[in-house]
């Protein structure tokens, strides 16, 4: 479930503490739910129990732990944003599931500047 952390740490350019607020907590979350809704109606056995499951355990890591995608930012390297939360919009435009949080979070992450230019999924749909 990269989706719930990996993508926060690399626009915020903080480490795991970051999941100490509550308003990134929430924004995690809402990640998560969408995530699950979508790998739902492609028949994925995940529950949001589940992923909220992960996501505490991920508070319990040492708040000075990074992520590759921080790592990656940090280092200039082209982030795998795409290829984590690309599929989670294009499924939910394919089966009607909204996920406004996942497009918001991908939009921000190809704003970032990169050494490489990004190739979007976002382009190859209607908003």
């Amino acid at each position: 479930m990269g989706v719930l952390s990996v993508h926060v740490t690399a626009l915020t350019g903080r480490r795991l503490e970051m999941l100490g607020d509550l308003n990134v907590r929430s924004l995690a979350i809402e990640l998560a739910d969408e995530a699950v809704a979508v790998a739902r109606a492609e028949g994925v056995a995940l529950t949001e129990e589940r992923a909220r499951s992960i996501l505490e355990w991920m508070g319990t890591l040492s708040p000075g732990a990074t992520t590759s995608m921080l790592q990656d930012r940090q280092a200039g390297r082209p982030l795998e944003h795409e290829a984590l939360l690309g599929p989670v919009v294009i499924l939910g435009v394919k089966r009607g599931i909204p996920t406004p949080t996942t497009r918001t979070i991908l939009a921000l992450l190809h704003a970032l500047p990169l050494v490489a230019e990004p190739v979007s999924c976002l382009s190859k749909i209607s908003l």
